[in-house]
């Protein structure tokens, strides 16, 4: 259950950067992708709450981000294999 909470946090902390990167409130995005309630956007960047894949799609154009941004952290923890080092060839 801890990854899934490392993932839920991860997604969360993209879409918290890429707010603060566009100078953003929540609050201002919430009203931006038609939220009446900025807590949706707390939840999901506390890591309390997944966004719908059409919520990440707005998202995203309201960021001005690709929507593999949200997630590309996350790949990291799934994988399997540690990064190799490439001085050790």
């Amino acid at each position: 259950m801890r990854k899934i909470d490392e993932r839920l946090l991860s997604v969360g902390r993209a879409v918290a950067k890429a707010r603060e990167t566009n100078g953003l409130t929540q609050e201002q995005l919430a009203h931006m992708i038609d939220m009446s309630d900025h807590s949706f956007i707390s939840k999901i960047e506390n890591g309390k709450r997944i966004p719908s894949m059409q919520r990440l799609l707005t998202l995203a154009d309201a960021l001005d981000v690709e929507i593999s941004y949200f997630v590309m952290d996350v790949r990291k923890l799934d994988s399997p294999f540690e990064p190799q080092d490439p001085s050790n060839d």
